[in-house]
């Protein structure tokens, strides 16, 4: 066919990956009219928006029954029990939660973030005189004022677990000591006594009470769900909470229910199709209590009758617009700027890093730079040998990543016996075995401590999988230290990282922090076995292992990845745009930044594309039986098929869309195979929210010149978060000092977003937006306001992760009321759903033809697990119906899947797949994941749609994707910056 005879020997010219002096032909200087958009840009303000309902709001009545308090996006309102307009009585950095009222009515108690951890506060009713009744590192929340005095109960994780407290006269006396976490405290009417829930595992939660005069806690209530909001019935015979159980039958269900407690009354108060948000109800009569459900304040008189009690509430956004950071597209020569993981040796005069995908080793007495490896696979994790003579390092030469040894004197490189996969080596002080890091499953996340044997290739795994850390060896060889995730509690999952030290023979670990309540990340025992070297706030610091001396700071400019040489006399670390080298002796540090530098690799060919049907972007039809033009990385012309006086490549019996966009993938270490995995699935561009900055840098260098195959990236660095991190990549901000020299990292490697994340403070996030602002780069996170009222651009999730205990834009059973879809409408910040974090299943267990691909099949082993039916169905459903009412409502939804915890490439599919089954139709779907999510990343002008002007970024399918999904599977070719690449040629 002429198809044929044409399309391969083009591939094969334009698939080529060296780069050309030639310049591209000359571009029209035409672009289409969405190219000129600016919705990526923040709507500007100020302006109010009124909001009729609230998402996981809770709300308590006054004594006196006339007042209603409800906290909805973390602000307290006030108005009459009837119902009507509320007044605001905190400001918005307060993220104030679960009101209760004094006695007397005249005070208000909740738990607020204002100073980056949960504390109780009060404040006057009328929104006046706000103090904090705790102040510490710790989390008090869900209090509860006495009905006799001003006594507070709380639950705290004061104790390395959720226990009950009591405030009295401002002291804190704990109350309860189980083993299992305890919270949602209920004073009895009479004051004597506590009602509260416990996490009893197995996915069972138990209501107990507890007598203040004395005696042991009874149990009262075990209950398959997690169980919270308890309240005493006025006359103390009975306790209303809410439950949120998950059936597979029947789905998430979220209940408002009664205990009686010397009676079997155990009954169902609330409607049946009630989504009862997880709070306290407030009893105002024998049978009446006031609750919040489906985004209402709702009044409940028992066997009688059910009415919503209406409120108006409203918020202001002052969103500055700002002028966006433009992208190069040139070929311009550019400075090598993602330097990573360097080591050096003991004399100090060499240095090995990785950059652009290969290995480098730096002589610093003559400056001589030698490229190691040159080829277009990923090198990773160097380290020198304890006499300096070689370097183990980690390669996906052979398909997956695994540890050689080079030789420096032979300049030769082999492969360690038994293929042995490991990250963050060190070498041992004897030069016998390596240590670090082999993959323990968790999508990549986490891996074991594993010691090897460099002659024999013998494997001895110790510990548990935990993410993957540097390491380090005691000067006797016997002891391995990392840092580890101290939480502090079960009941949620962040923590500080601490020193351990694990002992290699027995097993057993150690554990000490030198500054309680803050984390640390690339620890090194020093070699004199006293003191041990860290970062901290991005400066290093020495402190001693046993506690007995302050520590010391050694750097005062920005410090990243540190390395020391195996007798601890030298130092080599990252510095934003620098690499430094540190004399351990003196403190001298000289800089080593190497004059390494790349071109960013566009094609010179023209060529065209015929294509049978052309989808736009733009429009909701095809074009039919058209030519696209390519000159070098952008499309010149689209017009009627005709003759042409040039290469030509027929897919006339094909449908080309615009190149795909993931806004949500974690691309982590260095991969070869994984650039060409996006493109064989048609995604063209990658946005990553969060990464070690120096790795994510160095991959989009290596992709953009070329080095290796790969589609566009929109980077980060590492997550902006507060003083309790989860996740290895998040960076635990301890100062605004230490806010300034993460800004500084963002600017000097020219990041493109930054994203906070769910612990830091409320006000530190807008110092963090200006900032980026100010550089032209856009900023995300987990929130939803007062993030949207001080300018966010983007937020991730429906769902995700959340300081709070529940997410404050979606309920627990999967819905989204008014007040998130209009401040996100009114605004145009966009939202990236990920519907897939819990739709996978339901699509991987009822679509077989998902992975019956030739990508799938190439990338993916046999046997990947695959969901055998489908979890969460019901919110699934929910989520997918507020999908729909975002898109009636104009919001910014884009694409993405927080890969890799859902695969890559495939996840993005099911994604789509997922928005076709809420009820978008495939043309929304696909403005969705191509013209949609690049305004959003603000390069709406060069990508997204296919007009002339834009750079070439296509996909060819065989199919008809505006009218079944599933076609946009049957990718026959991706063309990524005017480069073609057949799908064969991505598989091999």
């Amino acid at each position: 066919m002429f198809r044929s005879m044409l399309l391969i020997p083009l591939l094969l010219l334009l698939s080529a990956c060296e780069r050309s002096e030639t310049p591209p032909p000359v571009i029209p200087d035409q672009v289409g009219e969405s190219s000129i958009s600016d919705t990526a840009i923040a709507t500007s303000g100020p302006f109010d928006v009124e909001i009729q309902q609230g998402t996981n709001m809770s709300a308590a009545v006054s004594p006196d029954g006339t007042q209603i308090v409800f906290s909805i996006q973390g602000t307290l309102f006030t108005m009459n029990v009837e119902g009507g307009e509320a007044r605001a009585i905190t400001d918005y950095y307060f993220d104030a939660r679960e009101p209760s009222w004094s006695r007397d009515g005249r005070s208000i108690v909740f738990h607020g973030y204002r100073n980056g951890n949960w504390d109780i506060w009060r404040i006057d009713s009328d929104g006046n005189n706000p103090q904090a009744m705790t102040d510490n590192a710790f989390d008090d929340r869900e209090p509860a004022y006495s009905p006799l005095n001003d006594d507070i109960v709380f639950s705290s994780d004061r104790s390395g677990n959720y226990d009950l407290w009591i405030l009295e006269n401002g002291t804190a006396r704990q109350l309860t000591g189980e083993v299992e976490n305890a919270h949602s405290p209920s004073w009895s009417p009479d004051g004597a006594s506590i009602a509260y829930a416990v996490d009893a595992g197995n996915r069972t939660s138990e209501i107990r009470t507890l007598e203040l005069a004395g005696g042991e806690a009874e149990t009262e209530l075990v209950e398959a769900g997690a169980i919270s909001g308890l309240a005493w019935r006025p006359d103390g015979s009975a306790l209303s909470y809410q439950i949120r159980s998950d059936n597979p039958e029947t789905g998430t269900h979220a209940e408002l229910k009664l205990l009686g407690l010397d009676t079997d009354l155990n009954e169902v108060l609330s409607a049946g199709n009630a989504d009862v948000f997880p709070f306290r109800a407030s009893w105002t009569a024998a049978n009446t209590l006031v609750y919040t459900a489906s985004g209402e304040i709702r009044q409940l008189i028992i066997d009688e009758s059910e009415t919503v009690i209406p409120f108006v509430a409203s918020f202001r956004l002052d969103r500055e617009p700002y002028q966006r950071r433009s992208r190069n597209y040139d070929s311009n020569e550019q400075q090598a700027l993602g330097i990573s993981a360097p080591a050096i040796s003991n004399d100090g005069n060499l240095v090995v890093f990785s950059a652009l995908a290969d290995l480098w080793l730096m002589e610093v007495s003559s400056g001589e730079l030698t490229q190691i490896t040159d080829d277009a696979f990923a090198e990773r994790h160097p380290v020198f040998s304890v006499d300096g003579n070689q370097v183990a390092y980690s390669t996906d030469s052979g398909g997956t990543h695994v540890v050689w040894i080079y030789d420096i004197a032979r300049e030769q490189a082999e492969k360690l016996e038994g293929d042995i996969s490991l990250s963050y080596m060190k070498w041992s002080p004897d030069g016998e075995r390596l240590a670090g890091f082999r993959s323990g499953g968790g999508a990549g996340l986490s891996g074991r401590i594993t010691v090897v044997d460099i002659a024999s290739g013998e494997l001895q795994p110790l510990y548990q999988a935990i993410p993957p850390q540097p390491i380090s060896w005691s000067a006797d060889g016997q002891q391995i230290a990392t840092t580890v995730l101290t939480r502090y509690s079960t009941r949620y999952r962040e923590g500080v990282y601490t020193l351990m030290t694990l002992n290699v023979e027995t097993g057993e670990t150690f554990s000490t922090t030198p500054t309680p309540h803050q984390s640390m990340t690339s620890l090194v025992l020093d070699a004199n076995g006293e003191t041990f070297t860290y970062v901290q706030g991005a400066q290093l610091w020495r402190a001693s292992i046993d506690g007995s001396e302050e520590p010391a700071r050694l750097t005062t400019r920005l410090t990243d990845d540190p390395s020391f040489s195996s007798n601890g006399e030298y130092a080599v670390f990252l510095s934003g745009d620098k690499l430094i080298r540190l004399s351990n002796a003196t403190g001298e540090q000289l800089d080593l930044t190497p004059n390494l530098t790349y071109t960013r690799s566009n094609p010179a060919e023209q060529w065209v594309l015929r294509v049978g049907r052309l989808f736009d972007g733009v429009n909701d039809s095809y074009q039919e039986d058209v030519d696209v033009v390519i000159a070098g990385s952008r499309i010149q012309a689209i017009e009627p098929q005709r003759d042409r006086n040039m290469e030509v490549v027929d897919m006339s019996d094909s449908t080309v869309i615009p190149g795909l966009f993931e806004m949500h993938g974690h691309m982590g270490e260095l991969s070869e195979p994984q650039g060409r995995l996006w493109l064989s699935f048609g995604i063209t561009s990658v946005r990553d929210p969060g990464s070690n900055p120096y790795t994510a840098k160095q991959r989009q260098e290596s992709w953009d010149s070329g080095n290796q195959i790969g589609p566009r990236s929109h980077i980060t660095g590492y997550l902006a978060d507060g003083n309790r991190v989860y996740y290895s990549i998040a960076e635990g901000l301890v100062s605004l000092d230490h806010v300034d020299r993460a800004l500084e990292r963002a600017r000097l490697l020219g990041l493109d977003l930054i994203k906070t994340y769910v612990r830091l403070p409320d006000d530190w996030q807008k110092v963090v937006l200006d900032a980026a602002h100010e550089m032209g780069i856009p900023t995300s996170s987990h929130e939803i306001f007062p993030a949207v009222s001080h300018g966010m651009d983007h937020v991730e999730h429906f769902g995700g992760t959340s300081r709070r205990g529940y997410q404050p834009k979606v309920s627990g059973t999967g819905f989204i009321y008014d007040d998130v879809i209009n401040l996100l409408a009114q605004s145009q910040m966009g939202i990236t759903p990920t519907l897939v974090l819990g739709g996978f299943a339901t699509i991987a267990s009822q679509d077989d033809d998902l992975f019956a691909t030739p990508q799938f099949n190439s990338f993916y082993s046999p046997d990947f697990p695959r969901p055998a039916r489908p979890t969460g169905a019901s919110r699934v459903s929910a989520n997918g119906q507020a999908l729909r009412e975002m898109m009636d409502a104009g919001v910014l939804v884009v694409t993405g899947t927080d890969a890799p915890l859902i695969p890559m490439g495939i996840g993005l599919h099911a994604e789509l797949r997922l928005y076709v089954r809420a009820g978008l139709s495939p043309f929304e779907t696909l403005r969705a994941a191509t013209f949609s999510s690049a305004t959003a990343a603000g390069v709406i002008q060069d990508t997204g749609t296919l007009e002339v002007g834009k750079l070439a970024d296509i996909v060819v399918i065989d199919g008809d994707p505006l009218n079944d999904i599933n076609d946009v599977d049957n990718i026959v070719m991706t063309v990524k910056n005017g480069r073609a690449f057949a799908l064969e040629s991505l598989l091999n």
